[in-house]
């Protein structure tokens, strides 16, 4: 799929910010609960992957770009890799997050929370362009 928008930098002096995963990033976390007393049914275990191409606009350059990251739940319920590489002037985010179970059990719905906590934060960081 090719994904062409307006609006979607804020443009600040010579630098250009956005979210590399635009319209494909969670906004918020589902599990706002403090607490759980009935299991979280997934229905199945699930994966979702995405592979995002980036074309560095002529005349800027990469300032900054997020880190690589993997985040693993304790309990191995659920994994998030997020991965940046910058070949020229293309910039490739490549993106996994794996739920390995079914059903999570109430006792472990706040590692769960707190694993969708960090992935939403790393999501929402942006790469940086300024003017070569």
């Amino acid at each position: 799929m090719q994904y062409a928008a307006e609006n979607q930098v804020d443009k600040m002096d010579d630098k250009l910010f956005f979210s590399p995963l635009f319209f494909l990033r969670e906004k918020e976390n589902i599990l706002k609960s403090d607490t759980r007393r009935f299991p979280i049914d997934f229905a199945a275990p699930w994966m979702r992957n995405y592979e995002i191409i980036i074309q560095i606009p002529e005349g800027y350059k990469v300032a900054k770009i997020p880190e690589d990251v993997i985040i693993e739940t304790k309990n191995k319920i659920g994994l998030f890799s997020y991965k940046t590489i910058q070949k020229g002037n293309r910039i490739l985010i490549k993106v996994n997050t794996k739920i390995h179970v079914p059903i999570v059990a109430p006792n472990f719905y706040k590692e769960l929370q707190i694993f969708y906590t960090k992935r939403i934060l790393k999501e929402k960081e942006k790469i940086v362009l300024i003017k070569a």
